[in-house]
């Protein structure tokens, strides 16, 4: 599934959206985590919130990190689900432990300056930035090698 999903990718970026969404859709209801995001976050992007937080929802429950974080904005948004910040908290943490580089981020911002009903933590901020700090020069070689990857 996984060939099937670079392709549905390519597909997406040279335009043929249609093909692409039918090749995600396939791949997703077979459970192939990577193309669950990627519906998830179209569906969200075409504010189909309801069919976003599904996909989400069943790409976490593998476990996946990205799905994780993506449950996590939708219930930190109150999009297609009723909003609740501890559920969100709770999903963007899970990504985070899984250095899910958004999801890092995501809690240095909230540790630092507040937010999801949290109040500011300086250690934890610290913390969640200095996880930050290292996992750059990994996310840098996933960015070279997946431009590389685009050009093939």
């Amino acid at each position: 599934m996984a060939e099937d999903h670079d392709k549905a990718i390519k597909m997406w970026q040279m335009g043929n959206v249609v093909d692409a969404m039918t090749q995600f859709t396939a791949n997703a209801e077979k459970g192939y985590a990577p193309s669950q995001v990627w519906l998830a976050t179209l569906m969200d992007q075409a504010q189909q919130d309801e069919d976003a937080v599904k996909w989400f929802q069943k790409a976490a429950e593998q476990g996946n990190a990205a799905g994780e974080y993506g449950l996590g904005l939708m219930y930190g948004k109150g999009e297609g689900v009723k909003q609740d910040n501890a559920k969100a908290l709770e999903y963007i943490t899970r990504a985070a432990e899984k250095d899910h580089i958004d999801a890092v981020t995501a809690l240095v911002g909230i540790y630092t300056k507040g937010g999801l009903g949290v109040e500011p933590n300086a250690e934890k901020g610290e913390f969640w930035t200095a996880k930050a700090a290292a996992l750059a020069p990994r996310e840098e070689q996933k960015q070279e090698a997946a431009k590389k990857k685009r050009r093939k």
